[in-house]
């Protein structure tokens, strides 16, 4: 009785140490570490499909470089014969490696001679922990060469299998959470120009203020459908290979253009740029996204918020908003920019008239642009 609540408290111990990692990754390693003492030292590999393609993936005990071949040239069903047994193995069950490829099938696969003989390791169970319509989560076990599966490891990883699954479920969500933030802040970095996140069809992923005002006057740029549009189809031909290519990473890795009115006066600036890259380490996330930034080129220069404090005196709020001014900016679209009343912004001008003796918008814009 005393050794079963032992091994009950050991496991416990366990489930909570994979669920404080699915909360926090770098506690995966000491997690892992736990699973794989009471599997006689195995290594593990799991992961997370969507529509064929790998969302996320994490090796435990497995040589890095032997990580980087096998998450390069084995990521896939057509190259992983494991990965491709997944729609045919039965949800949730821990399957003994043989049962689902026989010994010599497997001693003459290129991922057991390029990958896990190399490190003296070989398959011991495999399991598709979850599968849906869409995604399915591919879990390896491996041994040592010359132990043997044992009944009590099977038993181990049936019992651990449920949470196992569910704490990689909310490792993705996270994860994905964490790359929209990333995504967003990026996106945000660049003050009062439009910027767009982008996926590689073209479908808007996210929007900053600016860039919203932008796709709601419908003037420059659209956003039909919730996919970025423009009214003349070679540039909108030019800006999606663009697309492409900065969110895939496939040639130029992007570029610029610039949008025309009706006299052919170029009136914004388009750049394209990639997303910035994810984080090192074990979790990959292949989801493509490509950055669009767009400038006024018709706006006038405008003088530093900073410098405009410094001379009149202005708050930090009336120094933005005399810039914004000076660039040609209508109150209104300020009001919008900063998701402020109206009001609230006729009452800045009113300060700022009063701060440089000025009487008229018109003599603010032309004393603002002598000090740009």
């Amino acid at each position: 009785m005393a050794k079963l609540r032992q091994n009950n408290d050991a496991f416990e111990k366990l489930v909570d140490a994979i669920y404080a990692a699915a909360a926090d990754p770098v506690c995966w390693r000491e997690a892992l570490d736990g699973l794989s003492d009471s599997l006689d030292g195995a290594a593990f590999i799991f992961s997370s499909f969507d529509h064929n393609h790998l969302l996320f993936a994490r090796t435990h005990r497995l040589d890095p470089g032997h990580d980087r071949v096998l998450l390069e040239a084995f990521a896939s069903p057509a190259t992983n014969p494991f990965v491709n047994a997944m729609p045919r193995l039965p949800a949730g069950r821990i399957i003994p490696r043989e049962k689902v490829i026989d010994n010599c099938t497997y001693e003459r696969s290129s991922i057991y001679n390029e990958v896990f003989r190399p490190q003296g390791l070989r398959h011991a169970m495999v399991s598709c922990l979850h599968r849906d319509t869409t995604t399915f989560m591919p879990l390896g076990v491996f041994l040592a060469q010359g132990k043997e599966l044992q009944q009590a490891h099977v038993r181990t990883m049936s019992r651990i299998a449920p949470h196992l699954r569910r704490a990689i479920q909310l490792t993705v969500k996270l994860e994905e959470a964490k790359t929209m933030r990333r995504l967003a802040e990026a996106a945000m970095d660049v003050d009062r120009e439009v910027m767009l996140v982008l996926d590689t069809a073209g479908r808007i992923v996210f929007a900053n203020r600016a860039a919203t005002v932008e796709l709601a006057r419908q003037e420059v740029i659209s956003g039909r459908g919730g996919k970025i549009a423009l009214r003349s189809e070679a540039l909108q031909r030019i800006m999606m290979n663009l697309v492409f290519e900065a969110a895939s990473g496939v040639g130029a890795r992007g570029g610029s253009f610039a949008l025309l009115d009706a006299t052919g006066a170029a009136v914004r600036g388009v750049t394209i740029m990639p997303a910035p890259p994810e984080g090192s380490g074990n979790v990959l996330h292949n989801k493509a996204e490509a950055i669009l930034r767009m400038i006024d080129l018709t706006a006038g220069r405008a003088p530093q918020p900073a410098r405009l404090h410094g001379i009149f005196g202005f708050t930090e709020a009336e120094a933005r908003l005399a810039a914004d001014l000076s660039r040609g900016l209508a109150p209104e679209s300020v009001a919008e920019l900063r998701g402020v009343r109206i009001s609230t912004v006729r009452s800045q001008i009113r300060s700022i008239l009063d701060k440089t003796g000025q009487s008229r918008l018109v003599d603010l814009a032309r004393l603002l642009e002598r000090l740009a």
